[in-house]
């Protein structure tokens, strides 16, 4: 009987570059989802890739975590992967570990809610690529009735603590005048700009524009906005009222734009590049010292959020227990 496997590669295990370089690399990522399909032969599989964390869900007979990571760490040819990976082995573990994890239990910022939307994501691609075995379908369904419950019987969601909503919260309450007669350019189209998108309904700029080294990105999450796409290469001399970076490539350009009156950096590596907008108006570790007091609430809830984690894993657990009693009781009637 198959069952749960983990690959987690976190923040605190390698580098951004380095889990950024992993994430590029389609040819390494594409030799992964053959090798686990074909190869492997797994029942199904997610992935997820996001810039704090590289996880792999896979439903199989048996623990194949090393061979997994030899295989990726061969042709990405990153010798990290093995060292920096912590692995999960069997359905209370891996069924623990999700559900922390999509609560925000195990977030660089505890209760962020972006790694639900990013979980969330990861699974609907594995559905439409035909991936998601009938035991990862109810490791998702339980994780999302997991969290429902979490939001209903505690305050740990209570208070946002999306740094994207609110860091477009610092920038009204920064600028003087109205969000509504200011422009702003997004650079960078990665996860956190995706969710700066996501909230921008909530909040009424004059015009928002985004660039990115691939267009084609910048292009696909623009069309989920009324927001215009600018190439680099066309920014020369350009004025925005707000510049936002979520990211560490192609900070150059800001060298190149004029008159800019608000700078904001969510880059996690922005110390280290010069540029004549080094000293951001509202930075990433601003924003987490901002967010930081809405952490007693969530402090006070925590007992609470892993009794309804724990009251869930084992729900699954029973389910599983029960479709392999079940198929043992066919099994002696066709006998």
């Amino acid at each position: 009987m198959s069952s749960l496997y983990i690959i987690s590669i976190d923040y605190d295990h390698m580098s951004s570059a380095q889990r950024a370089a992993l994430i590029d690399d389609a040819k390494s990522l594409q030799d992964l989802k053959s090798f686990l399909s074909k190869q492997i032969g797994v029942k199904g599989y997610t992935l997820v890739l996001t810039c704090n964390r590289i996880e792999i869900f896979y439903e199989h007979h048996s623990d194949a975590n090393y061979d997994i990571l030899a295989r990726w760490a061969k042709t990405a040819q990153c010798s990290e992967i093995i060292t920096s990976a912590t692995c999960y082995s069997g359905l209370k573990d891996c069924t623990g570990h999700v559900l922390k994890l999509s609560a925000g239990l195990k977030s660089a910022l505890l209760g962020d809610d972006q790694i639900l939307y990013q979980l969330k994501k990861s699974f609907e691609q594995a559905r439409q690529e035909k991936q998601l075995s009938n035991l990862l379908e109810r490791l998702y369904q339980t994780m999302m009735q997991c969290h429902k419950q979490i939001c209903n019987q505690t305050d740990f969601r209570s208070s946002s603590v999306s740094l994207a909503y609110n860091t477009l919260k610092e920038i009204e309450r920064t600028c003087d005048d109205p969000l509504s007669q200011k422009s702003m350019l997004i650079i960078g189209a990665g996860g956190m700009a995706e969710q700066i998108v996501k909230y921008l309904n909530k909040f009424i700029f004059s015009q928002t524009y985004i660039t990115n080294r691939s267009i084609r990105k910048a292009q696909y999450i623009a069309k989920s906005s009324n927001m215009s796409v600018i190439p680099y290469n066309q920014l020369d001399g350009s004025h925005f009222d707000i510049v936002l970076s979520c990211t560490d490539h192609g900070l150059d350009v800001l060298n190149n734009l004029v008159d800019t009156e608000l700078y904001v950096d969510l880059s996690i590596n922005s110390a280290h590049i010069t540029n004549k907008l080094t000293t951001p108006s509202i930075s990433l570790d601003s924003m987490l010292d901002l967010l930081k007091y809405r952490m007693n609430t969530k402090n006070e809830s925590i007992t609470t959020v892993k009794d309804i984690i724990c009251h869930y894993q084992h729900k699954l657990i029973n389910w599983y227990d029960n479709r392999l009693e079940n198929r043992r009781k066919y099994a002696l009637l066709t006998a």
